[in-house]
């Protein structure tokens, strides 16, 4: 793994950014994205056990466990914040409100099963002119949003089933600033601002805590019903069938749980996204990782490990995708701290030279997306999921471009031209 080094770091709080290392647990695949993950995660913790301490609660109750898809984000708020991606955040206090300075947004998949009387020809003249209709919509050409149309085929055989899925991935509108931004609740009993040596944190108890988790569930609900709106608007009734909505960016169980980018375990498939070339995995998860729960703990030392097992145990955690990758290796990362949070990131390269960055934006360029075969190689390690269907494209419908940084199939290809 990468050395990481920290610069800027006021005395009081350099013995909190030691603190959250030993809260933080992983299960990512590779040593690039996943070391900048925990890096900045880091930064965010830190803050959340500074508050959490002088709210005078048990520190022991906070954790994050980084899921096969562990990375860094593309927001720059959320970076600067010092939260990363691909993860699950524990903050099990009850009455308090922690987890949202992480900012969940109601990001998620819906997933549909296109009726089996649309031959292949009667779907792609639906989808070409589903795709002249929204081509101007903003949600599905942002960033890493998308919807697409896939064949279904057995992962082992590669025979195709001959059934046809859609799926849609966006945030769908709804929530917003206010979920990002809590000023709005500042004159509400139960807010309180903590300022840390690096950036504030905010902590929502009673009124505002109660306000908040109603206006996220709002804008959680919101985001599916407009995710499902997409398909109504390019298939007709009784031409498809809805088997899950899934958030995988929010809050749960009172807000004790953040899913920042990983997906809770239901009976329906769940769906894994990749790059165009790769498609998607559907998966059926498993209720939790024990047994190989315990291969999981055993990379930890009771002394290195202050996360209480009950956690491991019971993750109740699918990764959403495959996750942000640097293209090239990493030999070092420094990451720049001033009042607000991270200032400057620091990246040397092992062969394309040293950058300093605000966040990952600003290096796009050097970015791809890790392939499925070690996120899949993780799910099966830890037992998080049953792999039931490959998606392959069928057919992409937005963004026109293909997603940034995956190789695009060649009908997906010829069917853009």
């Amino acid at each position: 793994m990468p050395e990481v080094r920290y610069v800027g770091v006021s005395p009081e709080f350099e013995k909190w950014l030691e603190e959250a290392a030993l809260h933080h647990a992983s299960m990512a695949a590779g040593d690039r994205a996943s070391a900048m993950s925990e890096a900045i995660m880091r930064v965010g913790s830190a803050k959340l056990l500074f508050a959490i301490d002088i709210m005078g609660l048990d520190i022991g109750k906070y954790a994050v466990i980084f899921a096969p898809d562990g990375t860094f984000s593309m927001n720059r708020i959320r970076t600067k914040r010092g939260f990363s991606y691909g993860g699950l955040m524990i903050a099990d206090y009850d009455g308090y409100l922690f987890l949202h300075n992480a900012m969940p947004n109601g990001c998620g998949y819906t997933v549909a099963k296109i009726s089996p009387d649309l031959t292949d020809e009667q779907i792609e003249q639906i989808l070409v002119q589903a795709r002249k209709r929204l081509n101007q919509d903003v949600q599905l050409s942002t960033g890493n949003h998308f919807a697409g149309a896939y064949y279904a085929k057995d992962p082992l055989s590669g025979e195709d089933t001959g059934e046809r899925y859609v799926l849609v991935h966006c945030s769908g509108h709804v929530g917003g600033a206010k979920l990002y931004d809590v000023s709005w609740l500042q004159s509400t009993p139960g807010f309180e601002e903590i300022q840390t040596p690096h950036g504030k944190v905010t902590v929502l108890t009673d009124e505002a805590k109660k306000e908040y988790l109603e206006f996220f569930d709002y804008a959680d609900k919101g985001n599916a019903k407009n995710r499902e709106a997409y398909l109504s608007e390019i298939f007709n009734e009784g031409e498809y069938g809805i088997i899950c909505s899934l958030t995988h960016q929010g809050l749960l169980y009172e807000g004790k749980n953040h899913r920042l980018g990983v997906q809770k375990i239901i009976q329906d498939l769940m769906p894994v996204a990749f790059n165009p070339e790769e498609g998607v995995a559907l998966l059926k998860g498993k209720r939790n990782i024990s047994p190989a729960s315990e291969v999981f703990l055993k990379t930890f030392t009771e002394q290195e490990m202050i996360i209480d097992k009950k956690y491991v145990r019971n993750l109740n955690i699918v990764p959403h995708g495959a996750g942000y990758e640097f293209k090239d290796k990493i030999h070092k990362i420094q990451i720049g701290l001033n009042k607000e949070g991270i200032e400057k990131i620091t990246i040397n390269f092992a062969n394309t030279g040293t950058v300093s960055v605000p966040n990952m934006r600003s290096i796009r360029e050097r970015i791809t997306y890790r392939r499925k075969t070690p996120i899949m190689k993780q799910v099966a390690k830890f037992e998080l999921a049953e792999h039931v269907f490959d998606l392959p494209y069928f057919y992409q419908i937005y963004p026109l471009k293909s997603i940034p940084g995956g190789l695009e199939s060649k009908r997906t290809k010829q069917l853009q031209e």
